[in-house]
């Protein structure tokens, strides 16, 4: 379940395309230092790059911005998104409002649909998709500049991923609404029972910390006392899960790479058996009893799964 809300205030200004910033820029203030405390998220966004597109006769315009992905729902407006996580208390539930900004409108753009991919598209022609609905409609797309998806646990961390919408259009008019910066206030409220955090696994997984860093606002400081220990590189660079076939573990190169990992400090654990290898969720039962251990697995290896199968 994906919650939408919409900005509630008139628009604050106007400033040039051509506007001195180059990237995103997104300011944290917290009333306290803990999860669960209060948020105000500053967000400075980077300037909308318009490039015309003409196809079937019409003349498109791709919106983009730097640090930004796209919404990507097949046949309506390719816009730009931006997506970060914010961390959850174990059972909360968490809101967000927007409650300042500024943008601008510009005119006459028709925005271009995001189109149905395919690996050999250049070989394999593809119908043009155009929600017809949605350009036919005199209404802002998206009508909410802010989405929240439902909790979700990465390991130690509860967290619900957090959508924002920098470009609004309007295609049966042409109007294209920019904003340059948005105030959100987020707080954390009430109880939601998706994905409730009942228990805090014994140690985090380093290589998978580094990612989340980048990622999550307002991250949880940890209160595992195994991870001073667990996530120095030079104590404990992390578990190897192997999985090979009886076959392969005579390859030589092999085995001087898996005691190449052993060199360097890594535990590197086997799997041969052919019970498991045999099918999928096998292996991801395995994967999984790894990976909630006192020792979690940080780094998974396929041997010979040519076509990616598994």
């Amino acid at each position: 379940m994906r919650r939408a809300l919409a900005a509630c205030f008139l628009l604050a200004g106007a400033v040039s395309l051509c506007a001195a910033r180059t990237a995103l820029d997104l300011q944290v203030r917290s009333e306290g230092s803990g999860v669960g405390d209060p948020l105000h998220l500053s967000i400075q966004f980077a300037p909308a790059d318009l490039e015309t597109i003409p196809v079937n006769g019409q003349v498109y315009t791709l919106i983009t911005m730097e640090d930004a992905g796209l919404i990507g729902e097949p046949g309506r407006p390719d816009l730009p998104a931006i997506h970060r996580l914010l961390e959850l208390p174990d059972h909360s539930d968490v809101q967000v409002r927007v409650v300042g900004g500024e943008s601008h409108v510009i005119g006459n753009v028709l925005p271009m649909p995001v189109q149905d991919q395919l690996h050999n598209e250049a070989e394999v022609p593809q119908p043009w998709l155009q929600d017809q609905a949605l350009y036919g409609e005199d209404a802002w797309y998206p009508s909410y500049n802010v989405q929240l998806d439902e909790p979700a646990l990465v390991r130690n961390h509860r967290v619900a991923k957090l959508s924002v919408f920098p470009v609004q259009v309007n295609a049966f008019t042409g109007e294209t609404r920019v904003w340059t910066s948005m105030e959100l206030d987020v707080t954390f409220d009430g109880v939601n029972p998706v994905n409730q955090r009942e228990w805090q696994l014994p140690a985090s997984a380093r290589v998978l910390e580094a990612e989340l860093a980048n990622a999550i606002v307002n991250p949880r400081q940890s209160d595992s006392t195994l991870d001073a220990v667990w996530n120095d590189p030079g104590k404990m660079p992390g578990k190897y899960l192997v999985f090979a076939p009886t076959a392969a573990l005579t390859n030589q190169r092999l085995l001087d790479l898996l005691q190449w990992k052993r060199q360097r400090g890594h535990t590197v654990v086997i799997e041969s058996s052919s019970g498991i290898l045999s099918n999928a969720v096998s292996i991801k039962n395995r994967i999984t009893t790894e990976y909630n251990s006192d020792e979690p697995v940080k780094f998974v290896m396929l041997v010979g799964d040519t076509d990616g199968s598994y």
